[in-house]
């Protein structure tokens, strides 16, 4: 349980990644490049063994079930999953890639375009359907933001059935995809700020959580975002803290994985990427 909680400024990613698969389009690269490969490595990994093997022991060899992925980026797993004849649709926030990659993709292969649509992952109140799996393939990295991860996770259990099964792949802290926080000055300035007005909150939040008191009072501490955030370096999505997000809003953590992906296609198991999965059950 983690009181105090690493803050990372929110930088424009629609933009960043609007910007980024628009340079790739513009270059050809819908049909060979960047999105291809990135394709390629994706099946290469570990990943697609990880989503089929949660969703059939969750609901056997069902196919009928409604699937949503948040964040799909170039769509390597909602392809996979529609391929093996699942109901699928398939959602990022960045217009350049849903509108330049996967709605060309899916007319390439006969599929209606509607399938895939723009959808941010931290609000879906506008999506009117309950879904039987989610999943969610990166996505909270982006952000560099502990508040983000807690947001999303509520909005995903939010439109799940009852039983419904969450699908999560992060990139975990053994990959150094972290860097350091920057400027001293930035982290002191926001610090003080977060003391002097969360302080008390803070507080009660630790005395809460001690054992003792809990004892006596017979109380449980309380979980979840408390608001708190001081800046020391980038939060290190540990698969514990993952865990803990998720059980505060109510799923049921079934399985929890170490998954490797590589870096280039055809490279050696040691340049490998261990990310984190995660299969959750909507209680």
């Amino acid at each position: 349980k983690t009181f105090v909680r690493v803050r990372i400024p929110q930088q424009d990613n629609q933009a960043r990644w609007d910007a980024t698969y628009s340079s790739r389009n513009e270059r050809g690269n819908v049909e060979n490049g960047e999105n291809v490969e990135l394709d390629r490595l994706n099946r290469e990994s570990e990943g697609p063994s990880f989503i089929r093997e949660e969703i059939k022991a969750q609901f056997g060899g069902r196919k009928d079930l409604k699937i949503l992925e948040l964040g799909c980026g170039v769509g390597t797993f909602a392809f996979m999953l529609l391929e093996d004849g699942y109901d699928l649709v398939m959602t990022d926030f960045s217009t350049e890639l849903v509108d330049g990659y996967l709605k060309p993709k899916l007319r390439d292969q006969g599929l209606p375009e509607e399938r895939a649509f723009i959808q941010d992952a931290r609000d879906l109140s506008n999506l009117r359907d309950r879904y039987d799996v989610i999943m969610l393939v990166g996505t909270v990295n982006e952000f560099k933001d502990t508040s983000v991860p807690h947001a999303i996770y509520k909005q995903v259990y939010s439109r799940l059935v009852d039983g419904g099964l969450f699908v999560h792949i992060i990139n975990s802290h053994c990959n150094d995809y972290y860097q350091p926080y920057r400027r001293w000055t930035g982290r002191f300035a926001q610090n003080a700020c977060q003391i002097i007005s969360k302080c008390p909150s803070l507080l009660v939040q630790m005395l809460k959580g001690m054992t003792w008191l809990r004892k006596m009072f017979g109380k449980r501490p309380l979980v979840g975002d408390n608001g708190f955030h001081l800046v020391f370096s980038y939060y290190l999505y540990q698969p514990k803290h993952i865990v803990s997000e998720l059980c505060s809003i109510g799923f049921d953590v079934v399985n929890t994985v170490t998954l490797n992906y590589l870096k280039e296609s055809g490279a050696p198991m040691k340049t490998i990427d261990q990310r984190a999965g995660f299969a959750a059950v909507r209680r």
